[in-house]
């Protein structure tokens, strides 16, 4: 028994010899009190710690560090142990209930040569105050004047309509009454407005957008471009009346009838946006593009390899073989034509792009897991006008530029390059340039080392007034030049980009 117990003692000196436990810590109290979270559910932690605390998996992903409750506090924790080399580094983490990540910056800890350190029990989402519910009247008005008609992608008030959506999207138990369609009214002409009450917590924000019915005959399905809007409750009783909005559907809606070339380049160390690990370029299957037109495949299927079978995929497969569209095969810009041989509804499309390697498909849990390039709403766009028309688009994997098509149809006298607005900026900026002639243009982003971090355009464009966006998502804060070259002409200025 003696030498049992001694073998044990050995045993358990060599497991824990040369080791930190640390516990991860999450209070869900104002989750469970909001409805969001049940005392049976289960919340992970995750982070760039997982690899040297024992994940075999990788980093940013899994259920392996699973929280629990045994206390029945409100207070989850799951502990783990880390090697005493790895003693002064510091790990970044963070919290997620059913697929839902923080919202909030990550949280970071340096590990001690403590032998047991506890950390700190962060509130889910930093979310610490249960507000006490409250009634809001909101007056909501849209200006349609640049939309009606009754042509293809106009907006015929006869028989199309536009909704407001969203409000309760947000897991905080709101509640919505009154007619989310909006109605036209004599005075102001071109306006359209409604009424809708809606039940919240106090101090709190939730998120809605404007939205074109039916769904079909517009692009996006309908939706409006871009990030949500928002809406912060006030006191109880209150009525709030927005100020007037012009929905954002790209303007005017001019039908389309032409050919754009899209291209996504793979060669900029690009990460998947799951777990923030590099993608190994040289193991890519696929990129695939998918977006808010027909063509594009309308946003539709689950963001899997099965979106791409059948005659009409909802994930376009691009290619890197020399073929439709593509200039250099292996060179890991991947490229794709994509026709558009009748008239469809015009204005700002957006899109995204996918990329299937080795292991993507489970990433996420499988949920999604190819829309994998940016954030929620974090879109790239072109703007479809004008007939017949050939767009270029050049993408760097993570950096959402884009160009606008603009008029060509101005007669313009010299070359310009503009100050963009807004600067600083964060996360996106615009200007304007012009060209008088047409011919091949490059404009393109530098840092202040001289280093390309982004292709704009780069390509044959028309004479004319043209607009482009820059959005900072994937560049670090700092300043940046953007360059345009045309012709005989070399013209740069300095943007600045704040975090």
């Amino acid at each position: 028994m003696k030498n049992c117990l001694l073998l044990l003692v050995c045993i358990s000196s060599f497991i824990f010899a040369g080791t930190v436990q640390v516990t991860f810590r999450v209070n869900m109290k104002m989750q469970m009190r909001r409805g969001n979270f049940l005392s049976s559910d289960s919340a992970v932690v995750r982070g760039d710690f997982q690899i040297d605390a024992g994940d075999v998996n990788g980093n940013w992903q899994g259920n392996r560090f699973l929280l629990s409750d045994p206390d029945n506090d409100s207070i989850f924790s799951v502990t783990t142990h880390f090697s005493d080399t790895c003693i002064g580094k510091t790990y970044n983490y963070k919290f997620v209930m059913h697929e839902v990540w923080e919202p909030t910056p990550n949280h970071l800890f340096t590990l001690t040569n403590a032998l047991h350190q506890e950390l700190t029990a962060y509130y889910f989402a930093n979310d610490s105050i249960f507000m006490q519910a409250v009634i809001n009247t909101i007056n909501f008005t849209a200006d349609l004047g640049d939309m009606l008609g009754t042509s293809t992608g106009h907006f015929n008030s006869n028989q199309d309509s536009i909704n407001i959506a969203g409000l309760d999207w947000d897991g905080l138990g709101t509640y919505v009454s009154g007619n989310r369609r909006l109605t036209e009214v004599v005075y102001p002409p071109k306006r359209f407005k409604t009424t809708l009450t809606i039940k919240g917590p106090a101090g709190d924000s939730t998120k809605w957008k404007f939205r074109l019915m039916p769904e079909s005959l517009f692009t996006n399905g309908g939706w409006e471009l871009g990030e949500d809007h928002w809406f912060k409750f006030r006191n109880n009783g209150d009525t709030i009346t927005l100020p007037e909005m012009i929905p954002n559907y790209g303007s005017p809606f001019i039908g389309f009838n032409g050919t754009a070339l899209f291209t996504c380049n793979m060669n900029n160390a690009p990460r998947n946006k799951y777990n923030g690990e590099l993608i190994p370029v040289n193991q890519i299957g696929f990129v695939g593009l998918k977006g808010g037109t027909a063509k594009l495949g309308n946003w539709g299927g689950n963001w899997t390899t099965n979106d791409t079978v059948g005659s009409s995929p909802s994930l376009i497969k691009l290619n890197d073989n020399g073929i439709n569209g593509d200039l250099l095969a292996n060179d890991n810009i991947w490229s794709c034509l994509v026709e558009f041989p009748e008239l469809i509804p015009g204005g700002k499309i957006e899109f995204k792009y996918a990329c299937m390697y080795p292991g993507a498909d489970t990433v996420n849990n499988g949920v999604a897991p190819l829309d994998n390039e940016g954030a929620f709403g974090q879109n790239h766009w072109i703007n479809l006008r004008g007939a017949p028309a050939s767009i270029v688009t050049n993408q760097i994997w993570g950096l959402m530029v884009g160009v606008i098509s603009g008029d060509n149809s101005t007669t313009v006298a010299d070359f310009s390059l503009g100050q963009n607005y807004p600067n600083p900026f964060n996360p996106a900026t615009n200007f304007t340039y012009t060209i008088p002639v047409d011919g091949n243009v490059s404009l393109k982003v530098y840092n202040t080392m001289g280093e390309e971090v982004a292709a704009v355009f780069d390509g044959f464009q028309h004479a004319g007034k043209w607009n482009a966006t820059i959005n900072g998502y994937g560049l670090s804060s700092g300043v940046y030049f953007y360059t345009l070259r045309a012709g005989n002409y070399s013209g740069s200025r300095k943007m600045l980009l704040v975090k």
